[in-house]
């Protein structure tokens, strides 16, 4: 049998022990354990899924909330911040088609050259992008000046009005 206590100190546990996207995993999973209890007449199993799901959850609200600010007064842009804003998977998904393979890794076709095999590899934990034929590389930022040909200022812009 699973405890169904969870509380503030458990969604605090994971915000400090995973990451963004491994929360995100997490509610997935606990979702379709939900369901699977559900469908079994598990009551138990599907609350404690139900709590564990609303758990992740908070402590995902936790980690996006502690997230630096991007700075887009006068001018000045934080790097950093953008970086950290917006998923390198989620930013290419929009140019190419990536498929998943392995935990943090994503394949897909080159936006950069006629690609027939894919080439492109982005670790979505690294948050950075490597292509093997034609040896482009970078993170989110890096990726959109080259696709859309812009500096890095421009580049932040770019994905703030996306």
């Amino acid at each position: 049998m699973h405890n169904t206590h969870f509380d503030n100190g458990s969604a605090e546990y994971l915000a400090e022990n995973l990451v963004i996207e491994q929360l995100r995993h997490e509610i997935h999973h606990a979702g379709i354990a939900e369901g699977v209890a559900r469908c079994f007449g598990e009551d138990y199993n599907e609350l404690w899924w139900s709590e564990y799901g609303k758990t992740c959850k908070i402590a995902l609200s936790k980690l996006l909330s502690n997230k630096p600010e991007v700075k887009l007064r006068e001018g000045q842009i934080s790097v950093k911040a953008v970086k950290v804003e917006y998923d390198i998977v989620e930013v290419i998904n929009r140019y190419t088609e990536l498929r998943k393979s392995g935990r943090n890794q994503y394949y897909g076709r080159c936006p950069f050259h006629d690609d027939d095999h894919p080439s492109l590899g982005v670790n979505q934990k690294k948050q950075v992008f490597h292509c093997f034929s034609c040896q482009r590389s970078g993170d989110v930022i890096n990726f959109i000046m080259e696709i859309e040909g812009s500096n890095t200022k421009q580049a932040c812009q770019l994905l703030r009005r996306q």
